[in-house]
């Protein structure tokens, strides 16, 4: 079997999933754009998949790439790239045609005019869809896709690497540490998260912020908010070791892999109301709590709710995020892409 990828930003998670998917005697092919500067992850140059880089392609390259590999499904990130949408409009009619989307549907004004703009323009050149979670699912029913039509399940953090770190949350006493994990930019909350925490009660805890982006110069400097710049998967691992709670105060995030990487690893979760990835990790009062994104006083009121826990709630709130953890898995991602390609119109 041969699939192709047009995809985005390549990320650690998601080019695990293309070499297990490779490893287990699919052929896989992956155009991809360059590193994002904001997360600069380094692979290993070894691969089983086939890489492609998007800036040497132009329409015509897609278009020849499809016809040579002749694959039997292709997976497209959604309706940014124009190169690739004028591609699956060439997609032969016998090959699975897969949308990958992270839009959910809020109800909001401006979310309905993206749906009929997608529903007319471009529901017609796809026949499935593999999109992150029950929000995206009925974004993409709300599309035209039939129920059984979509998938869900594409974001998948690398569960069995983050489920066997073993962290202090595990037991004894519980790790001081808030723990922030995104690129510093306005939308992912930041700001509030940096004000609600300096101006609370926040005793011997510690903020603890992980990403880079254009907020690094703004950073604030105090005695208890250590910035650490971007790590990679095994210096988060060694970070995640020293335990902690996890907070996305992000003003919107479609998914967010990040939560079921921290939920995975055993980490109570604070996630704003906007973070998609909620609906499959966080069960809220039993492994966290939700906020109201872009609420500074909901965010410190739970912030100070949180970390006035005992200790031995805490953990069972780290045992229950491991348990949520589990929701999603890479093998559940590799039979889902073997059952799409192979899935009959």
């Amino acid at each position: 079997m041969r699939v192709l990828f047009l995809y985005t930003e390549l990320a650690g998670y998601i080019r695990h999933c293309f070499e297990r998917l490779a490893a287990s005697g699919v052929e896989v092919h992956v155009v991809a754009y360059p590193v994002n500067r904001e997360a600069p992850f380094q692979f290993d140059h070894s691969s089983k998949a086939y890489y492609y880089d998007r800036d040497e392609l132009d329409e015509q390259g897609l278009v020849d790439l499809v016809r040579e590999i002749d694959p039997q499904a292709v997976f497209c990130s959604g309706w940014i790239d124009e190169g690739y949408i004028a591609t699956m409009e060439k997609v032969p009619y016998d090959t699975n045609r897969v949308l990958i989307s992270d839009n959910a549907f809020l109800g909001k004004l401006r979310d309905r005019a993206s749906l009929i703009r997608a529903k007319s323009k471009y529901k017609r050149l796809f026949d499935f869809a593999f999109v992150s979670g029950e929000p995206q699912k009925t974004y993409a029913v709300k599309m035209g896709f039939r129920k059984n039509e979509v998938f869900t399940g594409f974001y998948t953090a690398d569960d069995s690497f983050y489920s066997q770190i073993k962290t202090a949350n595990e037991s004894g006493t519980f790790p001081k540490r808030i723990v922030f994990a995104g690129r510093y930019l306005e939308f992912k909350g930041i700001q509030d998260l940096w004000k609600a925490f300096a101006q609370m009660n926040h005793g011997s805890w510690e903020l603890h912020c992980i990403g880079l982006g254009d907020l690094w110069e703004q950073r604030p400097i105090h005695d208890s908010i250590v910035h650490h710049g971007f790590l990679q998967p095994r210096e988060m691992a060694d970070f995640m070791r020293k335990g902690g709670i996890f907070v996305l105060p992000s003003h919107k995030e479609p998914w967010g892999v990040v939560v079921h990487e921290f939920a995975a690893a055993g980490f109570p979760l604070l996630l704003s109301d906007r973070v998609n990835a909620a609906t499959a990790f966080l069960q809220d009062g039993v492994n966290g709590f939700s906020f109201k994104a872009k609420s500074k006083k909901d965010l410190q009121q739970k912030l100070e709710k949180l970390i006035g826990l005992p200790d031995s709630t805490l953990r069972e709130m780290a045992l229950e995020s491991k348990e949520t953890g589990k929701n999603m898995t890479v093998s559940r991602w590799l039979k889902t892409v073997e059952v799409i390609a192979n899935r009959k119109k």
